[in-house]
C-alpha cells in the first residue's frame, strides 16, 4: 500500500481548547517535519553517539515525537524507562548508559535535583535538555545545570502541533522563563482576543496563534470544532501570551 505524507499517520487524542477529548489528526509529515527540525535545532551533528532518555509516555505526543520519533529518525540510541516517576531507575540509567540528551517535564529535573546524594553522582553526560508541559522554575533549572553542566531549554506545544511550535535556541540566546521562538518553518503571532483578527504589539497579552507543516489536519469527525481552531490556516490555541521585543513568546 503506498503511503502518501498527507496521509493519517495517527489520531491523537486531547481535551485541546474546550476540554472534550477528541482525535487531533496527524499526518507523516506533520511527524515528520518535528522530529526533522528536533534534529536541525540541536545543531548536535552526527547523533550516532548520542543516547536519549526516553522515559515520558509515548502514548502521549511530546514522548511519541521528542522521545520516540526523533531518535529513531536520527539513528541515535534510545533508553527506554516505563515510569517517569521512577527517579531511582531514571538516575541509575542516566550513569549506567551515559545519556548525553535528556527530555522531560520539570518535575523530573525537579526530582533529580533533590535525589538522595545526587551531588556525588555523575550525571556529567548529559549534555542538553529539554523541558516541557509545564513551566520550568529558574532555580530548578540552575541546580540540574550545575549538576550536568548541561544546557536546559524550554519550548511549548499542543498535541495539535505535533508537538513542537516554540523552542528556545540550543546554542544562541536562551530566555529563561520564556518559551523561546517560533520553531523550524513555523510563523507565530499575538492577536486580540475578542475578534482574532489584529496582531498585537509586542508586550500586549494575547492568543497565541500558530501556523506551519506541523499543524494537524483537522479534528477527527468534528468539523464544528475544528472552524472554531484552524482559521485561515492559523491554529487558535487558546493560550493567552505575549512576545517581547526580540520575538521571544511567553505564555
Amino acid at each position: 500500500i503506498a503511503v502518501h505524507a498527507d496521509d493519517i499517520a495517527v489520531l491523537q487524542y486531547t481535551g485541546g481548547t474546550t476540554g472534550v477529548s477528541k482525535g487531533a489528526v496527524l499526518t507523516h509529515r506533520n511527524l515528520s517535519v518535528n522530529a526533522q527540525g528536533a534534529m536541525a535545532w540541536l545543531h548536535m551533528g552526527d547523533f550516532a553517539d548520542d543516547v536519549i532518555l526516553a522515559a515520558l509516555p509515548l502514548f502521549h505526543v511530546f514522548g511519541m515525537t521528542d522521545c520516540m520519533n526523533f531518535p529513531v529518525f536520527a539513528a541515535c540510541t534510545m533508553v527506554l524507562l516505563p515510569n517517569p516517576r521512577d527517579i531511582p531507575a531514571i538516575v541509575q540509567a542516566v550513569t549506567k548508559h551515559r545519556v548525553t540528551l535528556f527530555i522531560g517535564v520539570p518535575a523530573m529535573f525537579a526530582a533529580i535535583n533533590n535525589y538522595p546524594g545526587i551531588d556525588k553522582i555523575d550525571i556529567s553526560c548529559v549534555k542538553s535538555c529539554f523541558s516541557a508541559s509545564a513551566p520550568l522554575p529558574v532555580d530548578v533549572l540552575q541546580k540540574f545545570e550545575a549538576l550536568t553542566g548541561a544546557r536546559i531549554v524550554e519550548g511549548f506545544g499542543l498535541t495539535e502541533t505535533s508537538p513542537v511550535a516554540l523552542i528556545n535556541p540550543m546554542r544562541t540566546v536562551r530566555k529563561v522563563g520564556s518559551v523561546g521562538i517560533p520553531f523550524i518553518e513555523t510563523d507565530s503571532k499575538i492577536v486580540d482576543l475578542d475578534t482574532g483578527t489584529r496582531d498585537l504589539p509586542p508586550g500586549e497579552d494575547g492568543e497565541l496563534i500558530i501556523k506551519g507543516p506541523q499543524v494537524m489536519r483537522e479534528y477527527w469527525n468534528k468539523p464544528e470544532e475544528t472552524a472554531l481552531v484552524l482559521r485561515d490556516g492559523w491554529l487558535f490555541t487558546g493560550d493567552i501570551a505575549r512576545m517581547d521585543e526580540d520575538g521571544y513568546f511567553y505564555i
